[in-house]
């Protein structure tokens, strides 16, 4: 199958990341600026799924789930797997009929997208569909056709009647890739806040400690070693997906994989029956509750990595610095798992003493002698452990933030719990790089700071609690300096949580010297209402401003500071787009930051 490039648009879609193939709740922006894709290498690419057709009723656990019982017996070539996509277009354009059939067509039913409108195209040309008879009759009705429309498509002998779709397609995916779980060791790490950094920071270490290759999935895309891939725009892959992804690794002799699981992806069991061999747990804050509805949702989704993915033997990594932690250890407790802890010293005896009981292992991992400024974060760590162990190692990372200390302690547990020494792990904290868009200072050239003019940092943060964590940061910094001013630039997605944009908005305002709010991504929400509401939080109005247009507002902020003032451009971080209406754009807050930076030194 070949790359698509779309004749309306400068951008590419990979075939099994193309409309359509998500899961119900999904939209159908699954594209990615041409400019930012790198050329995926002949041994990286990723090809469909193949499986015979006869193969199909021989699957056992196909058995409860298959309607029609009778096998499909006139041919039994090799076929290429199709799910739910508009893609199949191109492909009947160029061979409107065939004597044997060349693919199989399994369809889902989406919000904006039903497969099984494919189902009469796909059949006439000689093609296999699988799907639900009754969405068949759900679209008779639609489309206001006759019962013999329907009855003919269900009673075509090239029609697979199956009564569980997604089961159906996730068996059918595993049978037709036969991977082995067991040869690979899989890190998951959900929270609200720091999966891209524990993904990012972790897979740097262990790539050095293996002198091998790691696969990382999540928020920067699909990630090869230093190269990154074009992905779907979801964080989280869906099971096929997943196995794709996961073939083509195993091809290359790479078994470490490491990703970001979100709410969203764990509450939509998009990791069908892959289980992780590492749990990890970040923190639990407010965000998208226009998808969960409630915190309780939000939470249980999240619970689901370590009750439901977690291997019976696996670790669980637990960051103890925020107030939900507990419930996730309760979810963990498995006889034969290993439980670490990460926070601060006071809480060790504590931990160690009240799940001793439970877990094969426990230990905890703290941070004392804590220090944060523009040059990075470092301290003592100390790891303990139910067994009376005590180690102690000074560390520090480039990275800047509080914050990234705990992320930086989570990513050391999943090293340690591949079996790492810790004294070979500390030297290569020392050398980690820095994180796109996590409080990433924006710099004219390679390694300078631009002189008489402020410092812009730029940061994922789009939570309440994120956006808190990154201006306090930018405060202690200049607290630690004594001089300069914070100004904050920041906006909140349309149709998103609506209700933390006035939180945002009253945490930058009183936390700030100058607040400017703009657009973040506002999709298909006036910008101005958007704003509207942030402003509904911001009490004193004195140094707050409103600039639509993001450009503008970061070139206003730069405008407004001096040398020794700190510019937080928070919300967007390592994306390089901004998505109006349901249309991505081309935009980068650091190139945006950059560019004005020239010019205003000039």
């Amino acid at each position: 199958m070949k790359t698509h490039i779309s004749k309306n648009s400068n951008l590419i879609i990979h075939p099994l990341l193309r409309e359509g193939h998500q899961l119900s709740q999904l939209s159908d922006l699954q594209r990615i600026p041409k400019r930012n894709i790198r050329k995926m290498s002949a041994k990286f690419k990723i090809n469909c799924p193949k499986i015979k057709i006869q193969d199909i009723f021989l699957i056992q656990d196909l058995n409860n789930i298959i309607i029609k019982k009778e096998k499909y017996t006139a041919h039994n070539n090799l076929c290429e797997i199709y799910l739910n996509t508009k893609d199949v277009d191109g492909f009947l354009k160029n061979t409107p009929s065939t004597k044997e059939p060349l693919f199989i067509y399994i369809a889902r039913k989406g919000n904006k997208f039903d497969g099984h409108t494919y189902a009469e195209k796909v059949l006439n040309s000689g093609n296999i569909f699988i799907g639900n008879p009754d969405l068949i009759h759900e679209l008779q009705i639609k489309q206001k056709k006759n019962t013999v429309w329907a009855i003919e498509i269900i009673s075509n002998p090239n029609f697979i009647a199956v009564n569980e779709i997604e089961l159906a397609i996730n068996i059918i995916i595993e049978n037709s890739y036969k991977i082995d779980q067991n040869k690979f060791t899989t890190i998951g790490i959900t929270g609200t806040n720091g999966k891209t950094s524990v993904t990012q920071i972790a897979g740097q270490i262990i790539e050095e400690l293996a002198t091998e290759t790691v696969l990382r999935i999540g928020t920067l895309g699909m990630q090869v070693g230093s190269e990154t891939f074009a992905s779907s725009h979801v964080t989280t892959p869906d099971y096929p997906t997943l196995l794709s992804i996961i073939n083509t690794i195993e091809k290359n002799n790479i078994n470490k994989i490491i990703m970001e699981t979100t709410s969203h992806g764990l509450k939509e069991n998009r990791l069908g029956n892959w289980k992780v061999d590492i749990a990890v747990f970040t923190n639990l804050t407010q965000d998208h509750l226009d998808y969960h509805k409630t915190m309780e949702d939000y939470r249980i989704s999240k619970e689901k990595l370590f009750s439901h993915y977690l291997k019976d033997n696996g670790t669980a990594i637990i960051c103890t610095k925020n107030e939900n932690w507990s419930s996730f250890v309760e979810k963990s407790i498995h006889k034969d798992r290993t439980l670490i802890g990460i926070g601060d010293e006071p809480l060790e005896n504590q931990f160690i003493k009240s799940y001793s009981k439970y877990f094969s292992k426990i230990f905890y991992l703290s941070v004392k002698d804590k220090k944060s400024s523009l040059f990075g974060i470092s301290g003592l760590l100390t790891l303990t452990s139910n067994n009376n162990l005590k180690l102690e190692e000074y560390f520090d990372c480039p990275l800047i933030g509080d914050f990234q200390l705990y992320n930086t302690l989570c990513s050391i547990a999943c090293a340690l719990s591949l079996n790492y020494d810790l004294k070979k792990i500390i030297p290569i904290i020392k050398k980690i790089k820095n994180i796109p868009g996590r409080l990433e200072v924006v710099r004219i050239q390679e390694n300078n700071v631009p002189e008489n003019l402020p410092t812009v940092l730029i940061d994922y943060a789009h939570t309440p609690d994120a956006l808190e964590k990154a201006v306090l940061v930018c405060k202690n910094i200049l607290n630690y300096e004594n001089k300069g001013k914070l100004i904050t630039v920041f906006g909140c997605g349309g149709d998103r949580d609506k209700t933390k944009r006035a939180l945002m908005g009253k945490i930058a305002s009183e936390l700030s010297d100058i607040t400017i709010v703009t657009s973040d991504n506002p999709r298909t929400e006036k910008p101005e209402e958007i704003i509207n509401d942030i402003f509904s939080g911001i009490k004193n109005r004195k140094n707050c401003f409103k600039e639509p247009d993001r450009e503008n507002a970061i070139k206003l902020a730069i405008q407004k500071g001096s040398e020794f003032d700190l510019i937080l451009v928070a919300g967007k971080g390592h994306e390089d787009y901004q998505i109006i209406g349901e249309t991505k754009l081309p935009f980068s807050d650091s190139q945006v930051a950059r560019s004005v930076l020239l010019k205003e030194k000039k």
